[in-house]
Formats: structure tokens, C-alpha cells, sequence
């Protein structure tokens, strides 16, 4: 039930509130419980209503403006299927209120244009036309970066994706955390690698900002599985790069398919997250054995191997992990309405569940010195989980007691 709820989620951010969509998001949320919908659309509420409050100290907050806008907008589509007809009356006198406030307090801001195109815009292809618009007007707003970069990846205009990533890298405005985490996951892969990102922002874009702002790792190909999924445009560009035959299918989109597709005809080594795990085995029937994991990615292999010795030479060799144990730049990033603190820093309980086999391994061979040094770098990553409630941090702390 957890990954329905995560997928209708995702496909809200993802689908721009496009008109032509709403009965296939109806659909997805028919997967869903009452208990389940009603959790999702009062999280929203919720959020709408916390930034509306910032609002209350500074009508010209631009961030705050984004927050509400961007909360209330999700909070919409869900209504769409769930509240009653004096609700959405009083949803349509809220969004028109919003507007009003906008036009006069932050008229003619990227901001307001964003928003504006968001709400009122109908048509995906109308939608981009205007965002590619509002982008080349406005090319050094750095709080709507990550906006303007999945606007890119919808239309993956190469050229627009790489100067995004330049100049969001170089405003210092991107998570640390992130970068680490995706050199990590990169440098541990084979060459000419495909690492397929469940549709996780930050993921797969801390790659993606590597790629273009650093150079590094160019022969890495990053894919996306929602827009693979939900783009057509996306998944043409992709497969044509990869050499991937155009998938054709009579029926609605299904992952499975589409990532034994890209297995299937890449020939190139294909990794996943290895969170992701559950979704591959149980969403998509994968078979376990197939997914080996050497620390923060899965290697699909049909063809047994000792992936054991690649994590241990991750962790020993390769990985940095010098970030985990001592930081020296603020936890706090600067505030952003489109990313989640919480799941900037949540990357690092990754490396615990990635590397408890690791720890096993450690403690019955007697490598005493290796168990310690890692046991000591989960135990810290635990510890300092603050964002998890101190009943998740002590399910992690036994998870590696070993």
C-alpha cells in the first residue's frame, strides 16, 4: 500500500496538474484506501497552511509565496477526487485569493509567473512552452532551480539540462549531502554504467549536476523511471542514446516492462538504488537473485558474482565517506520550498542498510579492525538521524547490532 501512496504522490509533482491527466490520476488513486487519500490530502493542507502563516510576516516572501503555491496546487489535484462540492467551492475562492495577493504583492516576479502557469495553463506541451519562456527570462532564479530543471528533463533539452546544473551547482545552493551521496553511488559502478533512479529528485539530479558542473563520470547514464514512465518525449530521447529499441505497448505504461526493456537491450551494466529493492521484488516481480547489492546501488545480473567483494572494496577503497563522520558546513541548508530537509539528509541511513551485509561479513571472518570501523560509522549515521523518530533510530541501532 506504502508504494501506491509514494506513486500518486510522485505522479502529481511529476504531471504539472495537466487537465488531460486528471482521470488517470483518478485511477491511481482508486489503488488507495479512504484512510490513505485522506492522509495524503490533509499532508497537503497542512503544508499549504505553514507557509501560508510565513506569508503573514512578509507578503513579498517569494519562498513562502512557492511554498503555499506549490502545497495548495497538490492539494487541489486530490480534491479533484475526494472533497465535497462546498469544499471545492471554497478551494476555487482560496486560489483566486492566492492570485489576487500575488498580483499585488510580487507582480511580474518569476514567481508569480510559475505559479500562474502551474494553476490556470491546460495542455503538458502549452505548459512547457510557457516554462521554457519564463526560464530564459528569468535564467538566475536559484530558488526555482530544481522546478526549472525537471521542466528540462520533461523536454530533455540537453543544452538547457547541462547550464542548469552549472549554474546550480555554482549558486552553492545545492545540497551537499547530495553531491556526496551521488559520487558515491557513481564512482562504485562500472563503467558505462545505466543507473536507473526511481524517480527520487535529488538522486538522480546530484548525478546529473556531477556530470555537467564537474565533468566527472561522463560515461554514466542516468535515467529517470517515472518520466520514463510518463514521458514519452523523455523515454524516446533516452532509449535513442542507450540504443534501446522504442517501446511499444498497446496498454498503460507499466515499470516492469519498461525496465526489462532497458535490461533487456542497453548491454550496458544496470543499477537501481538500493532502496529500492522492495519495488523491484515486489512491485515489479523481480527475481531477488537477480539484484546483488555492492553498497549504495543493486547490480542486475543474471550471472552470479561476489558481490561482496565489490561493497568491501567500496567501503574499504573506493566510497568517501569522510562526510559521515565530520561535516563542516550547516546542517541546515537554506530554505527551500521544493526540497524536503528531511529527505536531503535521510541519503545517509542508505549507507546502513547497504552495508549491514558488509558488517556481517566483518564480524565472522574476525576482521575485527573493519567491523569496528564500520560499526562505528552506521552507529554515527544513526545517532545523528534526528530527523527519525528515536523509535526508528533504535530499530536501526538493533538492525546493526551484530
Amino acid at each position: 500500500m506504502k508504494y501506491y501512496v509514494w506513486v500518486v504522490c510522485l505522479w502529481c509533482c511529476v504531471q504539472a496538474a495537466a487537465q488531460e491527466q486528471k482521470q488517470a490520476e483518478f485511477q491511481q488513486t482508486k489503488e488507495l484506501s479512504s484512510d490513505d487519500i485522506k492522509e495524503i490530502y490533509q499532508s497537503y493542507r497542512t503544508r499549504a497552511d505553514r507557509w501560508k502563516q510565513k506569508l503573514a510576516y512578509n507578503l513579498q516572501d517569494e519562498v513562502a509565496w512557492t511554498g503555499y503555491g506549490n502545497s495548495f496546487w497538490r492539494y487541489c489535484l486530490f480534491s479533484s477526487a475526494w472533497c465535497n462540492i462546498t469544499e471545492s467551492f471554497a478551494i476555487e475562492q482560496e486560489k483566486n485569493e492566492m492570485f489576487r495577493m500575488m498580483k499585488r504583492y510580487i507582480p511580474n516576479t518569476v514567481t508569480q509567473a510559475v505559479l500562474q502557469n502551474l494553476f490556470f495553463t491546460r495542455g503538458e506541451s502549452r505548459r512547457l512552452e510557457l516554462d521554457k519562456k519564463i526560464m530564459d527570462k528569468w535564467p538566475d532564479a536559484a530558488l526555482h532551480y530544481p522546478y526549472y530543471l525537471l521542466r528540462s528533463q520533461f523536454t530533455y533539452d540537453k543544452k538547457r539540462l547541462a547550464e542548469l546544473c552549472k549554474r546550480w551547482y555554482q549558486s552553492g545552493t545545492f545540497p551537499q549531502q547530495c553531491l556526496n551521496f551521488s559520487y558515491n553511488a557513481m564512482v562504485g559502478t562500472d563503467k558505462d554504467a545505466v543507473i536507473i533512479w526511481d524517480g527520487s529528485y535529488l538522486d538522480g539530479v546530484g548525478c546529473q549536476v556531477l556530470q555537467y558542473a564537474k565533468g566527472l563520470f561522463p560515461d554514466r547514464k542516468i535515467l529517470n523511471t517515472t518520466l520514463m514512465l510518463v514521458d514519452s518525449a523523455y523515454q524516446k530521447e533516452m532509449f535513442g542514446e542507450l540504443g534501446v529499441p522504442e517501446y511499444k505497448s498497446d496498454t498503460i505504461p507499466n515499470w516492469e516492462r519498461i525496465l526489462r526493456h532497458v535490461i533487456r537491450h542497453a548491454r550496458r551494466p544496470v543499477y537501481f538504488p538500493v532502496y529500492m529493492s522492495e519495488m523491484l521484488v515486489r512491485g515489479c516481480g523481480f527475481p531477488s537473485k537477480n539484484l546483488y547489492s555492492e553498497g549504495l546501488l543493486l547490480k542486475y545480473s543474471e550471472t552470479p558474482y561476489d558481490n561482496l567483494a565489490v561493497m568491501r572494496r567500496n567501503f574499504e577503497h573506493t566510497y568517501l565517506l569522510d562526510y559521515l563522520r565530520e561535516s563542516f558546513y550547516p546542517e541546515k541548508q537554506a530554505e527551500n520550498p521544493y526540497l524536503d530537509p528531511k529527505t536531503i539528509r535521510m541519503s545517509e541511513l542508505y549507507y546502513v542498510s547497504g552495508f549491514k551485509a558488509l558488517l556481517q561479513f566483518y564480524k565472522e571472518s574476525g576482521d575485527v579492525t573493519h567491523y569496528d570501523e564500520l560499526h562505528s560509522l552506521l552507529e554515527s549515521i544513526i545517532k545523528r538521524a534526528d530527523y527519525c523518530d528515536a523509535e526508528i533510530r533504535e530499530r536501526y541501532l538493533k538492525s546493526i547490532d551484530i
